[in-house]
């Protein structure tokens, strides 16, 4: 439940049951310590946050992010299976360096991983159909997306903010990024 492991300065890893569908508010909230994050059975990795593809729902909002400020989680592994990366999941993730997405995704919510200042590159699966709103909003060291033409549904200022940001790799095309006002706007080159 919401704060359930609060302040825990003894807490290093985590091991989700399978079938998790809901993280609480600020469940973890200051546990600094909190280097590996595994599901089940699987051998936890140092530095990596493996996520469950059975969760729907993530409680994150305003101050309550669920890796801000954890230094050692470097990497977020999304498991196979996962259909939809809920909103504001990774959002404000400081030091989250890489992120992997498996083919399997279809949905990517509204600032889903908005304000991860050292996420330099992410590879969108061709599997991806929809993108919400802010959702790489001020990833400020973010350089390349690639991704591929199955995007059906583009949410507004999906890149607005990342000022890093230079080239998509759209399938076969590319393009480049525009700025208008801040904001993050995709113009594909011929």
């Amino acid at each position: 439940g919401s704060y359930a492991f609060h302040k825990d300065t003894s807490l290093e890893s985590v091991v989700w049951n399978e079938g998790l569908e809901e993280i609480a508010y600020r469940a973890f909230l200051d546990c600094e310590k909190l280097s590996s994050i595994s599901i089940g059975d699987e051998d936890a990795v140092a530095g990596t946050a493996k996520m469950p593809k059975s969760l729907k729902k993530y409680e994150g909002f305003g101050n309550n992010k669920l890796f801000k400020g954890y230094k050692a989680i470097k990497k977020v592994v999304f498991e196979e299976g996962t259909t939809t990366i809920p909103e504001n999941l990774l959002s404000e993730s400081d030091y989250v360096e890489a992120v992997e997405i498996p083919d399997t995704v279809t949905t990517i919510e509204n600032a889903a991983f908005a304000e991860m200042p050292l996420l330099t590159s992410i590879t969108i699966p061709a599997s991806v159909t929809s993108i919400g709103s802010y959702a790489f909003h001020q990833d400020t060291s973010l350089e390349s997306v690639t991704w591929n033409e199955g995007i059906e549904t583009l949410d507004s200022n999906i890149f607005v903010g990342d000022k890093a940001l230079k080239l998509c790799d759209y399938g076969r095309e590319k393009c480049s990024i525009s700025r208008y006002y801040g904001y993050g706007l995709i113009a594909y080159a011929d």
